[in-house]
């Protein structure tokens, strides 16, 4: 997971911290009870507890966020015409999966902000590159 961790947050420009790899306190982590660990439906009860003589209550009891990717301005903007000529690329519409005209429509719609399609988009070009690395 580290690896994994580094190398997506080096690509995007994040700096991440792993502040709790010391085993000392991975040990006592889990030689707490069960019931200890979490109180009130609160997980990571006892280091909440903790880390709130440093940090605001807002911030310890927040709900989790993660790294949204811009893909729908993406789609939109930069990468429009690449998405577009995969996906109605010769090779792609001698599949015969998908009616270009369709195709077509939804690029056209989410471009001009009348839709975001930009998860249907994401999908059908995932299984374009895909049917090209693996089946092609």
């Amino acid at each position: 997971m580290l690896l994994k961790a580094d190398k997506m947050t080096m690509a995007a420009s994040i700096e991440l911290r792993v502040p709790f790899l010391d085993h000392r306190i991975v040990e006592y982590g889990f030689g707490l009870p069960a019931e200890h660990k979490r109180r009130g439906g609160v997980g990571k009860a006892p280091l909440k507890e903790l880390m709130l003589r440093y940090l605001p209550k807002e911030i310890l009891y927040r709900p989790k966020q993660g790294f949204p990717v811009p893909v729908a301005k993406w789609f939109r903007e930069d990468l429009h015409e690449q998405v577009r000529s995969v996906l109605l690329d010769r090779r792609s519409v001698d599949r015969g999966y998908f009616r270009p005209k369709y195709l077509e429509r939804i690029l056209d719609r989410h471009r001009a902000g009348a839709e975001d399609l930009s998860r249907r988009l994401f999908s059908l070009l995932v299984l374009e590159l895909w049917h090209r690395r693996y089946v092609d």
